[in-house]
């Protein structure tokens, strides 16, 4: 019950004006309070327990306010496209469910109720350039004040934001998996390739983010981080004369990526993939019902629990459509409908989860979504992609870098299938397309705080 009167406050400082407060507090239902919050206090025993549903009843609530309230509050640009196009798909989703797999409705309302938050795109926006400049500074802070404790996590071996599972380390680093990674990518990409953020101390800041990239220590994801900053550095020099002034640093930065890539290959993931592509994990899956997800979360492990839900989608033609329905584990009707032998362990039934795994995005989408339903899902990200790559805005660099990370970590993480990646995204889109926050006329009568 403690956060019940941190919501209602925050959707009346919006409504009088202060946005900048409003949106923070938005920003911290959406991030499990920043990960600082221990995950019982969001408890209410009124229905709703996580941090996600005060940022789904957030988006819900000033949704409704802002379509009653503003004339203009749906603007007419590519992201309103982008997001009726996912509404759509969401309510094929919810329909299907419902009417052709007979899931509980309040059952589909619990697991559909996260993707809502994507909306919370109309709600944000209307601030004014001063705000929107504050909100960034005031999430950078945050983002740097959670990148020192999650190095002092790694070097002490004592868990200090939540969610702090505890890998095999390197040496005398701790390897933990909970970085701030909603925040940590964006405002690292954003002070490496853009001027908007930065003061005469920045590189302090900069090197901070970076480190803590590094830190969960993670081949694949510090592949992928150093190979798109060369495709940062090759967007932002934009002509072959400076990139051929710039080709020195370049070629440095290639030479760990080599390295590393040989490394990577000589080891265990290799080894996986070929398991893969000789189709070992066919008979792991089908004949191995104690197989258990190892120390490395291998990529053998997420290719067979990838292939044994395709496999099943496949089966019906309405599940490669609209996927197998938005249901939740640990629930009766997910217990009879579902017997996969791979993923984590479920504390709530004592098997393995059936729906979600955290380890890879692909098995989650085309559940929910279905072949088809993920193919419009993706579709959507490129062609918000492609708009951003032809607005030439100080974001519009670390906006692309950053839904390119989310693509490329797709088979090491959910983080393309959690909605809540693209709100910061969809945040920074206004101030792409239009040059500006859209709400310069409201600067006398907003307030800044």
């Amino acid at each position: 019950m403690l956060f019940i009167p941190i919501l209602i406050l925050s959707i009346l400082l919006y409504i009088i004006g202060h946005r900048v407060s409003s949106v923070l507090l938005f920003f911290f239902f959406l991030t499990g309070g920043f990960q600082l919050v221990p995950y019982p206090l969001f408890e209410t025993f009124i229905g709703f327990n996580k941090s996600m549903d005060f940022a789904f009843l957030y988006t819900v609530i000033l949704f409704v306010y802002g379509l009653f309230r503003y004339p203009d509050f749906i603007p007419h640009n590519p992201a309103t496209t982008i997001l009726f196009g996912y509404f759509i798909l969401l309510c094929v989703c919810m329909g299907a469910s419902l009417f052709y797999y007979h899931i509980p409705i309040g059952e589909i309302i619990r697991t559909s109720r996260g993707f809502f938050v994507m909306f919370s795109y109309f709600i944000i926006r209307r601030i004014t350039q001063k705000q929107f400049v504050k909100i960034l500074y005031v999430l950078l802070f945050i983002t740097l004040f959670l990148c020192i404790l999650f190095a002092l996590q790694a070097f002490t071996g004592v868990p200090l934001i939540q969610n702090a599972i505890e890998g095999e380390g390197v040496a005398f680093i701790h390897r933990f998996y909970n970085s701030p990674s909603l925040l940590l990518y964006p405002f690292v990409f954003i002070l490496i390739f853009s001027e908007s953020l930065k003061t005469k101390y920045w590189k302090w800041p900069t090197i901070l983010l970076v480190v803590s990239v590094f830190l969960p220590l993670s081949r694949s994801a510090v592949l992928i981080f150093l190979f798109l900053l060369i495709v940062g550095a090759l967007l932002k020099i934009g002509d072959l004369k400076r990139l051929a002034r710039y080709s020195p640093i370049i070629l440095t930065l290639l030479i760990p990526i080599l390295a590393l890539t040989v490394n990577q290959l000589q080891g265990r993931t290799m080894i996986d993939i070929q398991k893969v592509l000789d189709g070992d994990f066919i008979d792991l899956v089908e004949t191995d019902e104690t197989y258990e997800m190892d120390s490395e979360s291998t990529m053998l492990f997420r290719m067979a629990l990838l292939f044994e839900r395709m496999v099943d989608i496949a089966d019906e033609p309405q599940s490669i459509i609209f996927g197998k329905g938005l249901c939740a584990d640990g629930t009766p009707y997910t217990q009879s409908h579902f017997d996969y032998s791979l993923g984590l362990d479920d504390e709530t039934t004592g098997g393995v989860a059936q729906l979600y795994s955290p380890d890879i995005s692909w098995s989650n989408l085309f559940l929910r979504y279905g072949f088809v339903g993920t193919t419009v899902f993706v579709f959507g990200i490129f062609y918000f992609m492609n708009v951003v790559r032809k607005y030439k805005s100080v974001y519009s660099i670390p906006v692309l870098l950053f839904l390119m990370q989310l693509i490329m970590n797709s088979f090491t993480s959910d983080l393309l299938f959690s909605v809540s990646s693209f709100v910061l995204p969809f945040f920074l889109f206004d101030s792409i397309y239009y040059g500006q926050t859209c709400f310069e006329g409201e600067k006398s009568k907003a307030v800044l705080v």
